[in-house]
């Protein structure tokens, strides 16, 4: 197995069979041994319900494992022309302008394929729970196959905090925090949950419980950002006056996805995919 990259919950290595003929990532995540044991049933009904959303965007599951503390989840691999995963913040600086910021026909078709996958995951109730850039994974780039070049991408490590524990997960970020102002001294893990932090619901900032509508929140930080570039905006910011070429009708929908409180946002990735596609571009 080589290793490809790690972080504050876990290390990804690419990994072939023995006849050498198929790749695979294979994740392992650091979690609370007595903790998974208690909750293995849990878990298992978790995997089971994601196993059947079938969607073109979800990373599909090959194999999961449980050894000394270690959860390892195994899929197939979605790599880029150097063997290696491209995720969003990547993609964004290979098709995007001099800034790596992409351009909105770009994002708008991201982020309807993102809410697609979303939908099917609510629907089985199940929630991802750590939406952000460096989770949403490309093809190889120049694959003419498809009729766009993000037509590939697959949203990955849905339910990481899940499978790690929830308070255990709580307790990193915790330990991050110190960090979050002096970025040149984060490490890669540390880099990676303040990242997970920035596109984080605030009701999850406050220990309360995940919702489908925190989802919906953190993929709108997720767009936001793909077109300014900032991962800290609030409600009152509107990214049309922010980047020149942004067109006035997103701000209305950031307005209403990243309201403070889940009841007044979108209330279902459907609904919310509606009024990206209506979209006068």
């Amino acid at each position: 197995m080589e290793r490809l990259g790690s972080g504050a919950t876990g290390v990804v290595y690419r990994a072939e069979d023995r006849q050498k003929t198929q790749l695979y990532l294979v994740k392992v995540m650091i979690s609370n041994p007595s903790d998974l044991r208690r909750r293995w049933n849990d878990v298992l009904d978790y995997l089971g319900a994601y196993c059947q959303c079938e969607h073109r965007a979800l990373a599909a599951l090959v194999d999961v494992q449980v050894q000394q503390g270690f959860f390892t989840l195994v899929s197939y691999p979605y790599l880029g022309s150097d063997g290696r995963p491209v995720n969003l913040l990547q993609a964004s600086r290979i098709y995007g302008n001099h800034q790596g910021l992409l351009n909105q026909f770009d994002v708008r078709g991201i982020a309807l394929i993102l809410l697609e996958a979303l939908q099917k995951l609510h629907l089985r109730n199940i929630l991802h729970m750590n939406i952000k850039p460096s989770n949403v994974l490309f093809p190889a780039s120049a694959n003419q196959a498809l009729p766009q070049w993000y037509a590939g991408l697959k949203l990955t490590d849905a339910g990481t905090p899940y499978f790690i524990g929830m308070q255990y997960y709580g307790k990193l970020i915790k330990k991050a925090l110190p960090y979050y102002c002096a970025p040149n001294r984060m490490k890669p893990d540390i880099r990676s949950l303040i990242q997970s932090y920035d596109f984080m619901a605030p009701e999850l900032k406050r220990g309360e419980e995940a919702r489908p509508e925190s989802d919906l929140y953190s993929l709108a930080m997720l767009i936001l950002w793909a077109l300014t570039g900032i991962p800290h905006l609030c409600i009152q910011a509107r990214p049309s006056r922010m980047r020149s070429g942004v067109d006035p009708a997103w701000d209305p929908i950031f307005f209403k996805a990243l309201q403070e409180n889940p009841a007044r946002r979108y209330q279902s990735a459907d609904e919310m995919a509606a009024d990206i596609a209506a979209l006068p571009f």
